[in-house]
């Protein structure tokens, strides 16, 4: 009797030749990944409307920076104009306070108004004592040097006293009569 047991039964049968797997059907490129999602949810047309306004941001944010820029260098040549300015208002009056022309304000040197005004009075005693001319110099006491003064004059006077400018009267002057 035999005794049908597993290892009789696997002597018994012979190998079992193995059969390679059939080859697999040729397979597509993987299709496009969806988008991944992003700050705009991941849909392309949210996208895109969120690059658009990304890329608007981005060029007011430059005209912005551009304008800023135009703006700061105005603001230093108005500086640099009012500096101008300001220091010729101190020559200017550092040159009247110590009796110079108008025309030697610009000659003045130094950096304060107190060293104008030494530069001013050195030059005025280095002019010995320069006194404007023309009407400004028959000034009457009291007026500040370099100040104009009215120096009026009345029209041309004939020397007769004034005649009466009636009609009769200028009629009489015109005809010669009484």
């Amino acid at each position: 009797m035999t005794d049908p047991t597993p290892a009789a039964s696997a002597a018994a049968t012979p190998p079992a030749q193995t059969i390679p797997p059939a080859p697999a059907a040729p397979t597509a490129p993987p299709a496009a990944a969806p988008p991944a999602a992003g700050p705009a949810g991941g849909n392309p047309a949210e996208l895109s409307a969120r690059l658009a306004a990304v890329t608007a941001e981005l060029t007011e944010a430059r005209s912005a920076a551009s304008r800023t820029s135009e703006l700061e260098s105005t603001t230093e040549a108005l500086r640099r104009q009012v500096a101008e300015a300001e220091g010729a208002l101190t020559r200017m009056t550092a040159a009247r306070a110590a009796g110079l022309p108008d025309q030697l304000a610009d000659r003045l040197r130094g950096g304060t108004p107190e060293e104008m005004a030494a530069d001013a009075a050195a030059l005025a005693a280095l002019l010995g004592g320069t006194t404007p001319t023309g009407p400004a110099s028959a000034a009457p006491s009291g007026t500040p040097p370099g100040r104009p003064v009215e120096t009026l004059r009345p029209a041309a006077s004939t020397g007769t006293p004034p005649t009466e400018d009636t009609p009769e009267a200028i009629t009489r002057l015109l005809f010669g009569g009484k």
